[in-house]
């Protein structure tokens, strides 16, 4: 099998379990977000729709009694061209795994987007007050 050092060690292992094809849609669907395993796999849990009750065992198995794990992205997208979707999505109240949900970002990264977004607002508003000082 072909060494993957550039695929995150979950989806890495799932590629050698499975196949790199599997690997990939599963980061395409549950990547850079929080994902909720059952105690037991289950055929109505998203996991097992979408991949297979098969992959949800192995999840399952790999992560010995885990309620939550952090899905990996596989090869990501640009961050820029999310910059306005992320923004809008924000605006719109939309949680941050929501968020993630809808970009295919990594719930960790939204995060990271919404503290800048905070930031840049608060800035935003120091320069209002400053400007109305000098006048």
């Amino acid at each position: 099998m072909e060494p993957r050092p550039w695929l995150p060690n979950l989806l890495r292992e799932m590629s050698e379990r499975f196949d790199l094809r599997t690997a990939l849609r599963f980061a395409e669907q549950f990547g850079g977000r929080y994902l909720r395993l059952p105690v037991s796999a289950q055929p109505e849990h998203p996991v097992a729709e979408v991949m297979g009750v098969a992959v949800l065992a192995w999840l399952v198995d790999r992560h010995d009694r885990m309620e939550r794990i952090t899905v990996p992205k596989g090869p990501s997208r640009d961050r820029a061209q999310m910059a306005a979707l992320i923004r809008g999505l924000t605006a719109e109240h939309r949680t941050a795994d929501q968020i993630a949900a809808a970009t295919g970002l990594h719930v960790r990264t939204v995060h990271a987007w919404k503290a800048r977004l905070r930031a840049e607002e608060a800035a935003r508003q120091t320069d209002l007050f400053r400007r109305g000082d000098a006048a």
